[in-house]
């Protein structure tokens, strides 16, 4: 099991506004990737984590409101953390759960770019299970 199941690039709050994913676990342009926000958000004992701007780690429990502003296509940007790797884009969070995929009955893909993958709106099925969960 990876520690993480990429769920998607979506939009977030701008300015003055709270953000989707509310709590705000780390910014650290050396240190931040998917993977070691996957950590603080379960250290925190969250089950959503997103990943923006480069640098920025926000948690969550949300789903609905994670991605109520919908999908973005500027989950572009390589993290400094570990360029290989995607860190979102400005005010877009590569949205990732912390359920476990078979859990989620859904196809998922590992760490990465988010180039032809992600879903551009996540299917019923997959919002109704993640919220039994959630």
């Amino acid at each position: 099991m990876t520690e993480g199941v990429y769920l998607g690039c979506y939009n977030d709050r701008k300015l003055n506004s709270s953000r989707l994913l509310p709590v705000f676990l780390a910014y650290n342009k050396q240190f931040v990737t998917p993977l070691r926000c996957a950590s603080l958000a379960r250290a925190a004992g969250l089950k959503l984590y997103g990943v923006q701007f480069r640098g920025q780690c926000y948690g969550g429990n949300d789903l609905v409101l994670a991605t109520s502003l919908g999908t973005s296509a500027a989950c572009t940007m390589n993290c400094t953390g570990d360029n290989s790797q995607i860190c979102g884009g400005p005010w877009s969070n590569s949205l990732y759960s912390l359920i476990a995929s078979q859990e989620l009955g859904h196809r998922t893909r590992p760490f990465g770019r988010c180039s032809s993958w992600p879903l551009k709106k996540p299917p019923e099925m997959l919002v109704d299970t993640l919220s039994t969960y959630l």
